[in-house]
């Protein structure tokens, strides 16, 4: 596998994953999900790095909102 197939590799993987988080932000409804939760069950996925990285894209697209106790909610 050459050098630009990995990196197709990861972003898909990565738009997955960030998917599968904004599925569960959304279901979790007006209440929002704490982002310590959300990242408790996703921590055997990636580092605490990537998933804050994951969240900023999230934030910056503005397809949630993160309160100042850090509850995550879908727009």
């Amino acid at each position: 596998m050459d050098k630009t197939s990995a990196t197709i590799e990861q972003l898909t993987a990565a738009i997955e994953i960030a998917g599968i988080a904004l599925q569960a932000i959304t279901e979790a409804g007006e209440r929002g999900i704490p982002s310590g939760v959300l990242y408790a069950a996703m921590m055997g996925t990636f580092s605490i790095e990537t998933y804050e990285s994951m969240l900023s894209l999230l934030l910056r697209s503005n397809a949630i909102t993160r309160d100042a106790h850090h509850v995550l909610r879908a727009k």
